[in-house]
């Protein structure tokens, strides 16, 4: 899936499959496991643009979140969702998430439970990131000779 705050989409639950060379966690049943890459500025704090996070399903592996996990988050209201990552924190007894990200836009808590309408629900902890690195090389390299620079 993918994760990027303020982006609201059909309610409707998709996942897009990204296929990326990282091991399953063995604390945790693999079954559990996936990624979501990264879309935007919302927790550039700790994982960038194109970045993947490594999520395990808290339903799956039977988890509860405790304070300060990283945490992915659905917000569901009008029928729209969005997905997005957080830390969750509890102070003074309330539950929040607080966005990583040094972006102005992104810097109010959101409560876990207000009465703005929206329907929040945290699907994932967070347990690691990826991050893809693009190569540079424009020359195609011979495999003829593998020693040959």
């Amino acid at each position: 899936g993918e994760v990027a705050a303020g982006t609201w989409r059909e309610g409707t639950v998709y996942f897009t499959s990204y296929v990326q060379p990282v091991a399953a966690s063995p604390e945790y049943p693999a079954h559990s496991q996936r990624l979501y890459r990264v879309a935007g500025t919302s927790i550039d704090r700790i994982a960038g643009h194109g970045e993947y996070l490594h999520a395990v399903d808290v339903q799956a592996a039977g988890l509860i979140p405790e304070n300060g996990d990283l945490v992915v988050v659905r917000r569901m209201q009008h029928g729209l969702a969005e997905y997005t990552a957080k830390t969750f924190v509890v102070s003074n007894g309330q539950q929040l998430l607080r966005p990583e990200s040094y972006d102005p836009d992104w810097q109010a808590d959101i409560p876990v439970n207000d009465d703005s309408g929206a329907e929040v629900e945290i699907t994932d902890i967070v347990i690691g990131k990826w991050a893809p690195i693009q190569r540079r090389r424009t020359v195609t390299k011979s495999f003829s000779d593998p020693f040959r620079v």
